[in-house]
């Protein structure tokens, strides 16, 4: 798969504004967190915990489809066949 410089450019922005929302959501789910602690919220503790690290999980991989071609392919080229 082969992709120009301009689909590139697409794909880029739309990964760093998905990854904007991503860390919106984090800001978001903790300050929830914060304002549940303590309260007797089990349920919705454990829910929103949940959420965060799905959402963690989410802005890591955000982060790593953003690395250059070149750092993927050095990578990739670590990874067992």
């Amino acid at each position: 798969v082969s992709l120009t410089p301009e689909e590139m450019a697409v794909i880029e922005s739309s990964f760093a504004k998905h990854d904007e929302y991503e860390r919106k959501m984090i800001a978001f789910v903790e300050e929830a967190l914060g304002q549940i602690k303590g309260k007797k919220m089990l349920v919705q503790e454990y829910l929103l915990g949940y959420l965060l690290e799905d959402e963690r999980k989410h802005a890591r991989l955000l982060e790593g489809l953003g690395k250059t071609p070149e750092a993927i392919a050095e990578w990739l080229s670590t990874q067992p066949k």
